[in-house]
């Protein structure tokens, strides 16, 4: 649902652990990306669609076990295609007006760092993007 409501590239990342049926994951995964670009599977997005596994080994003790979700937004991050990433978690709509939005901020940052120093340039920087949930019929108070 997400590449529904993103219009550009998508870089995701997919947890299979010790006890999932991996083929039949890496299948599912495979038909959907392959309904998507051929459009049988709507999406607004026309960009490429990323998708990465992680596999968790079977006795594994390390972080990255214990805490597969970091590892999988690493993965994700190490696979994007674009300079910028709006890193959100799978339960997360934007709304349809968000890319929009985040293409004005992003000419604004490019524009800020290209007057600023190599310190400044160098310097990591985010946008912080509220997450709100209505319900409909809902009035504000």
């Amino acid at each position: 649902r997400q590449a529904q409501h993103w219009f550009g590239p998508v870089s995701a990342a997919v947890y299979l652990g010790p006890s999932d049926e991996a083929g039949a994951t890496i299948t599912a995964v495979e038909e959907l990306l392959s309904r998507v670009r051929s459009g049988e599977q709507a999406t607004t997005s026309s960009a490429e669609i990323t998708v990465s596994f992680l596999f968790a080994a079977p006795n594994a003790t390390g972080y990255d076990s214990r805490y597969p979700i970091n590892a999988l937004r690493n993965l994700a991050l190490d696979q994007a295609a674009t300079d910028y990433v709006f890193n959100v978690d799978v339960d997360f709509l934007p709304s349809s007006n968000t890319p929009i939005g985040l293409a004005a901020a992003t000419s604004v940052l490019t524009a800020f760092r290209a007057n600023q120093s190599q310190t400044i340039r160098s310097r990591l920087l985010a946008f912080v993007i509220p997450a709100l949930t209505f319900q409909v019929g809902s009035k504000p108070k």
